[in-house]
């Protein structure tokens, strides 16, 4: 979770996503932050505070993004990113990630039992059997928890002004 204040200058060209416009950066007080994801809730002040004095809360995302969660724009009123967005946001990449891990589990597992039946010969089946459930579970599970982590950082940045 980082702050950022100081005058809104330049914002990049940007495009729509599933959680909202993309920008390649925007400048806050002579900083950048980049791949800045500003959700649809907060569209409007960012651009009505165009020159202003203003303060930005915002968390790194998993794909090096910057997911803008809150503002305090000149007039001194802070504006969040809605509880229910961040929720839906944590529920949809964990779902995405579920279904990819699934994959990775089972490239792992495989390619694990293999390796070890290779170098160890027949006789260390089950071994290898083990070894590769181990090493999948442990490779799906960091891959579908790293969200939680992303999800505390949001938390932190949606409450990080006052």
């Amino acid at each position: 979770m980082s702050i950022l204040a100081g005058k809104l200058g330049r914002i990049s060209s940007g495009s729509a996503d599933q959680f909202g416009t993309v920008y390649h950066f925007i400048e806050i007080g002579g900083q950048r932050i980049e791949k800045a994801v500003v959700p649809g809730y907060l569209e409007g002040f960012v651009e009505e505070n165009i020159g202003k004095d203003i303060e930005v809360s915002y968390a790194k995302g998993a794909a090096g993004n910057s997911m803008i969660c809150a503002i305090r724009c000149a007039d001194g009123r802070v504006e969040r990113v809605p509880a229910s967005f961040a929720n839906r946001t944590i529920i949809w990449v964990v779902m995405m990630r579920a279904l990819v891990a699934v994959v990775i589990a089972a490239v792992l597992f495989f390619g694990v039992a293999i390796a070890v039946i290779g170098v160890l010969g027949r006789r260390f089946e089950s071994l290898a059997e083990t070894a590769g459930v181990v090493v999948a579970l442990l490779g799906a599970g960091w891959f579908v928890l790293t969200p939680l982590r992303i999800a505390a950082r949001m938390s932190a940045a949606r409450n990080a002004l006052r």
